[in-house]
């Protein structure tokens, strides 16, 4: 492909920029929550909007049986917990995203990317809801304890990625 693709000249074909938002509140003690692309959206491409969906649904889930209960403690505390948990999940997803589309085109670096999106996939997704924690209060603020740490990380592995593929591509590689 590459040999094919020598003195091409790219154009971009309505390509849209700055697609993901979120809001400020996704769960509400009144009642109310925004779930699927509502409450945020982060990437086509990827398309991690199944799993937002999923987590959103399992706390709104908790949240309604909190509500029937009457156990209106427990409801505020996890609507407080879920609304940092939800927004931690996105910030930790957009920094997959974030700046490393330009070293899709580079094996040498998506394949190393690739192996950290794995990594996050399974152990800040898949993992929480098969070991039955994700709507677990008590484990939702211990996981935000180290919030600071793991967005650092992911930050600072996006900025490696870039400058790997930026330097491979000054040298034609």
């Amino acid at each position: 492909c590459r040999d094919l693709m020598e003195g091409a000249v790219f154009e971009d074909y309505q390509g849209y920029a700055h697609l993901a938002y979120y809001s400020d509140q996704f769960f509400s003690t009144d009642r109310w929550a925004l779930v699927g692309e509502a409450g945020a959206f982060l990437d086509p491409f990827y398309s991690p909007g199944s799993d937002f969906i999923t987590t959103a649904n399992e706390f709104v889930t908790s949240m309604i049986l909190s509500d029937a209960d009457g156990d209106a403690a427990g409801l505020a505390e996890k609507a407080e917990a879920y609304n940092a948990y939800y927004r931690f999940k996105y910030e930790t997803t957009l920094r997959l995203y974030a700046k490393l589309y330009p070293m899709f085109g580079c094996f040498e670096v998506f394949r190393l990317k690739y192996l950290l999106d794995f990594n996050n996939y399974y152990n800040l997704v898949v993992w929480p809801f098969m070991a039955d924690k994700l709507t677990d209060v008590g484990w939702i603020k211990d996981e935000l304890k180290g919030s600071d740490v793991v967005l650092r990380t992911q930050s600072t592995m996006a900025d490696h990625f870039v400058k790997m593929a930026e330097t491979l591509r000054a040298e034609g590689r």
